[in-house]
């Protein structure tokens, strides 16, 4: 796997071209702003959704997601951190 640094303002630009060149090319991109990492677009193989689908789409996480969606609606957001800790002290 390749591994190159791009810009936040070259990912929203690029976002479409990035996003196919990472699964046809085997390619991670590492997204900087002010010069730190702040997240990175690894590709999916299509085995690994072929295979793991089921577990991954359930009807818990769709509810999840369209809560979520609801929430954002609405403006109600939470902390990083917040999020953190509660996720730590559900398990």
């Amino acid at each position: 796997m390749t591994t190159k640094i791009i810009s936040l303002n070259e990912y929203r630009k690029n976002l479409s071209t990035l996003w196919k060149q990472s699964r046809e090319n085997d390619i991670k991109y590492i997204v900087m702003v002010h010069s730190k990492p702040v997240f990175e677009v690894n590709p999916i193989k299509e085995d690994y959704l072929d295979e793991n689908w089921d577990t991954m789409y359930t009807s818990d996480n769709h509810k999840a997601y369209l809560k979520a969606q609801e929430e954002l609606k609405n403006w109600e957001t939470v902390d990083w951190k917040e999020f953190l800790l509660d996720l730590i002290k559900s398990k």
